[in-house]
């Protein structure tokens, strides 16, 4: 963040708690617990004014947004996708649910390019083509049941964590082709 936020107690909701923060352009996209998404204009940092929110059974834990897509991690109700292009009225476009019946208590979200990247603590990583916000479409999964939701991207990679690292090749998965799993610090082979 490049410049100071002061959040005004004023709009900050009682059952919210802040678990993430996504902000460009002036505008935060808060996962804030029960409070689920929350979009807050800060073009005035001493008086921020909240412009919408989409209220979550569970608890938003995670969020990233790319463009006019906001991708929300829900406890309960997994990957949430948001169009965002009326920061005034999000519209729900798409869930996702890993597991059915499981109550997830580590999740992470990232998105880059046409692709959201989710992942999930004992489950693995899943790459989806989110060019199409209202139909996005699963096009790799890497699972592991000792993975942490701990990653990041750079490049056509994303790199996980476990005992040693992951490495993810999303050009590879989208192709269809699958990535194994590599030990400590080596590159997985793609098929």
């Amino acid at each position: 963040v490049s410049q100071s936020m002061v959040i005004n107690e004023t709009w900050k909701s009682a059952m919210s708690k802040y678990n993430d923060v996504h902000y460009r352009n002036n505008v935060a996209y808060f996962g804030a617990g029960r409070g689920g998404l929350e979009i807050v204009d800060f073009s005035n940092p001493a008086a921020p004014v909240l412009l919408s929110r989409y209220e979550c059974v569970t608890d938003a834990l995670k969020v990233h947004v790319k463009g006019t897509v906001a991708c929300l991690i829900d406890r309960q109700y997994g990957l949430m996708i948001f169009d965002v292009s009326n920061v005034r009225s999000p519209k729900l476009t798409y869930t996702y649910l890993p597991i059915r019946d499981y109550y997830y208590s580590d999740m992470d979200v990232y998105a880059r390019g046409d692709y959201a990247y989710l992942s999930v603590s004992g489950v693995g990583l899943m790459v989806f083509d989110i060019s199409n916000p209202k139909s996005p479409i699963l096009v790799g999964a890497f699972a592991d049941t000792e993975m942490t939701a701990t990653f990041f991207v750079q490049d056509n990679y994303a790199y996980a964590v476990k005992i040693g690292y992951y490495y993810h090749d999303r050009q590879a998965k989208s192709s269809g082709r699958r990535a194994k799993n590599s030990r400590r610090g080596d590159k997985s082979e793609v098929n």
